[in-house]
């Protein structure tokens, strides 16, 4: 499926509005952990329920994961999460549950009209094709219109905001945390047996140790992602997509540079 371009900026402007709407319609302040169900099925009106997807949409398993995790039906206003994720029986993938739940919503928020738009099209029989189901596979996450999705689950979960507040709640401050400054404290030390790893820029991989780096990454973003209720991945890429976690200290911007 092909979509519009959309920047990252309007992505966060529409979770960001659709987050404001439900809360104002239930006279609720925001908080942490976003209730991602409330809103998928009490305010979108949509349908929830888990299921054996690559069963149902007779995928074959390409390995022991299930690659397909949720999947929308617009028409019918459906969602179906795979069963693996049913955090009822792992609850140790409740995050993962919740940000494939954001991702649904985002596909809804972002791309029912375009599916709808596209189906009302006649084919060369003149007859109206029926919107297929949405289907979210892992492997296509790079595509445009998954990380759209993606892009729209983070800032719904972890609005930019209530994440700034909670690090200055947990950090004592504002600005920004960095492994270049901390990889000779405990931070940056990884205990004996951890295999935690990060793949580095080019440019960086001469300089720090990628355990090292996802240690210090893991330190800082699991607080935050125990208070948000989302995966550490899920906490890491965010803290990084709104400038809080680094792995170079920022440099300040030379005087009278143009840059």
């Amino acid at each position: 499926m092909e979509v519009p371009y959309l920047t990252e900026i309007e992505i966060e402007n529409q979770a960001a509005r659709l987050l404001a709407q439900f809360n104002i319609s239930r006279g609720l302040s925001l908080v942490a952990p976003i209730p991602v169900e409330q809103i998928l099925e009490r305010h979108l009106k949509l349908t929830l329920d888990f299921d054996d997807l690559h069963g149902k949409l007779g995928i074959p398993m390409s390995g022991k994961e299930p690659e397909v995790l949720g999947a929308l039906w617009v028409e019918s206003r459906e969602v179906f999460i795979d069963q693996s994720l049913d955090p009822t029986g792992s609850p140790d993938k409740e995050g993962r549950y919740r940000f494939t739940l954001g991702h649904e919503i985002g596909h809804w928020q972002l791309h029912r009209e375009h599916l709808l738009s596209d189906s009302q099209t006649p084919d060369f029989f003149e007859q109206v094709t029926r919107v297929p189901p949405v289907i979210c596979r892992a492997s296509q996450s790079r595509k445009r219109v998954e990380w759209q999705a993606d892009k729209f689950a983070s800032s719904l979960l972890m609005p930019r905001a209530l994440l700034r507040h909670f690090w200055r709640e947990e950090f004592s401050r504002g600005t920004p945390l960095s492994f270049e400054l901390f990889r000779g404290s405990d931070w940056g030390k990884p205990p004996m047996g951890w295999t935690g790893n990060i793949v580095l820029p080019a440019h960086l991989r001469d300089q720090f140790d990628p355990k090292a780096v996802a240690y210090f990454f893991y330190r800082a973003s699991a607080p935050l992602a125990s208070i948000f209720n989302v995966s550490n991945q899920a906490m890491q890429i965010r803290l990084h997509d709104v400038g809080l976690l680094h792995i170079e200290e920022p440099r300040q911007r030379e005087i009278g540079s143009t840059a």
